[in-house]
């Protein structure tokens, strides 16, 4: 039985990622972001790359209608 074309989603609407760019007139709006994080801290790019290969992995073939949140705790407040 063909099902046709899955459709797969990593939600990173709420997700501050800690880069290499520290430009410093974003500095302070970098602290606020990490402090409002409810984990306290932003996510490190390597932190979402896992979740990502694993919905383009054959792991993940049969899910299908979920939001895999990668949100470093907001779900949870």
């Amino acid at each position: 039985m063909d099902l046709g074309r899955r459709s797969r989603e990593l939600d990173q609407s709420r997700l501050y990622l800690d880069t290499d760019n520290k430009r410093p007139e974003v500095a302070e709006q970098t602290k606020e972001f990490a402090a409002s994080t409810p984990i306290g801290c932003l996510a490190e790019p390597v932190e979402t790359a896992g979740p990502a290969l694993f919905l383009l992995s054959p792991a993940a073939s049969f899910v299908t209608g979920v939001d895999l949140l990668v949100d470093g705790g907001f779900c949870c407040s």
